[in-house]
Order: structure tokens, then sequence, then C-alpha cells
């Protein structure tokens, strides 16, 4: 037979934990899509940047991408890949060597976001953006595909 002082005392512990599992549970899922949602941002300032930098002049696309040595150790390398429409590769990161990263892809203004495994074996996230290079000369621009 249980005593009223122990079912007090399960219910008041049931009272306090559930709450404070609940609170906690909200408090860390706010805080995920909070840091997710700038995260997303720097990749896609970063993506902007390789975009804004892509030029084309007649059939030949060209990229001054500027390397980061301060991120280029192996642990926090930085990996992007940039594809032309159709599937050859433009340009890739060092730390890529002859690995792939996965071909997906938004719009400019509704980018793809997604995990995914890095060579390295790490845990990543990326970001796809379809866009036509800006172009030097009257012409067809051919569009491409950025990976970071």
């Amino acid at each position: 037979m249980r005593t009223i002082r122990q079912r007090l005392t399960a219910k008041l512990l049931l009272g306090f934990a559930v709450p404070l599992a609940v609170g906690g549970l909200a408090v860390f899922l706010l805080t995920r899509a909070a840091l997710l949602e700038q995260f997303d941002a720097t990749l896609r300032a970063q993506a902007m940047a390789i975009v804004s930098a892509a030029r084309q002049d007649r059939e030949r696309m060209d990229l001054e991408i500027p390397n980061s040595p301060e991120r280029d150790t192996h642990r926090h390398a930085s990996f992007y890949q940039i594809w032309r429409m159709d599937g050859t590769t433009l340009r890739r990161s060092g730390p890529l060597r002859a690995a792939d990263l996965p071909l997906r892809y938004g719009s400019l203004h509704r980018p793809k976001y997604w995990n995914l495994r890095l060579p390295s074996g790490g845990p990543g996230r990326a970001i796809g953006i379809r866009f036509t290079p800006n172009t030097a000369t009257e012409g067809s621009p051919s569009a491409g595909v950025v990976l970071i």
C-alpha cells in the first residue's frame, strides 16, 4: 500500500518533469531552427559569391574563386563543385580530389539545401543553385550549378 506522501511525491515529480522536458525540447528545436537558418544564410552568401565571380566569354566559362587558406585544413576544408548543365564538372575544390558531390539544385531565389556525408567522412550541409553566368559578349550563356 502506498502512502499519501509517496503518491504526492510521485505526482509532484511528474508534474515538474513533464513541463521541464517539453520546455527543453521546445528550446532545443527553436535554437536548432535558428542556427540552421543562419548557417543556410552563410552558405547562400558563399554560393552567391561564386555565382557573381562566374564570367562567360563565348563558349568558355571562367571562375575567379579566391582560395581561403584558413579553411584548407583537412578537418574544416571547404568543399564546392561547379557543373555545366551538361553534367561535366567545371571546377571543384582541392579537398574533393576525384570525388563528386551529389547534384541537386534549386533556383537563385529558392536554392536547395540538404544534409550530406562529406567525402572526408564528416557531416555537412550543402546548397545547390542553378545560375547563368554573366557574359562579356553577346550570345547564349550556358547555365551552371554550384554546390557548397
